[in-house]
């Protein structure tokens, strides 16, 4: 899977077409023949699933309602919070958690909600995630955390929130490479703001760029 939530021609099942092109009624006349609200294409993935990847907010809702299990996994791992969280589907994101999604669910590579919400810059969906108890020290399996992420990619309001909940400053992936690392060697001059974020909370200054 890469940026865009798709399957292949195995994608067959009416109501999981119906869901990710968000017609609801069409889903609604669906499960009212008894269409299952559980069934999955070739790679594991739900009606729920693309209905939250693609935003299809009311199509979410009527799913939820119909008991959609909010923790099914695909092949990788990834949940119908995780796709949300990537896009900034941020209402849809509330709904899943409000009906018990896990907000640590991990992909294969150990990236959680916050983790991709972050580094996407969706500034909303990270505010969403950490009052409900996101842990912003969480890694994958490279050791990426959320705060070197936002800050590789200049999300000085994102670096911001996830400092103020005690983030460490001085995380490091596995090369050894810190927020502040990546924050100062992007481009020219680097992202200035973050980086001057960073410094106020202690970051070590690097000279490898």
């Amino acid at each position: 899977m890469w940026l865009l939530c798709w399957s292949y021609l195995g994608c067959c099942h009416p109501l999981i077409v119906a869901s990710k092109q968000g017609r609801t009624e069409r889903v609604a006349m669906l499960l009212e023949m008894g269409a299952d609200v559980e069934a999955k294409d070739w790679w594991g993935e739900t009606a729920l699933y693309f209905a939250s990847c693609y935003g299809h907010t009311e199509t979410v809702a009527m799913l939820l309602e119909k008991g959609a299990d909010v923790e099914a996994k695909d092949w990788w791992g990834e949940t119908a919070i995780y796709w949300a969280s990537w896009f900034g589907h941020t209402e849809i994101v509330a709904m899943l958690l409000e009906k018990g999604a896990d907000v640590e669910a991990k992909y294969t590579n150990g990236r959680t909600a916050l983790i991709v919400a972050s580094k996407y810059g969706h500034t909303k969906t990270v505010t969403m995630l950490l009052e409900k108890g996101a842990d912003v020290e969480a890694k994958d399996t490279n050791g990426w955390t959320a705060l070197i992420l936002a800050s590789e990619n200049g999300h000085t309001e994102v670096v911001a929130m996830l400092l103020e909940k005690g983030a460490d400053v001085e995380a490091k992936n596995m090369g050894g490479w810190t927020a502040l690392y990546f924050a100062s060697c992007h481009g020219h001059d680097g992202h200035t703001e973050t980086v001057r974020l960073l410094k106020q909370y202690g970051a070590k200054e690097y000279h490898y760029c």
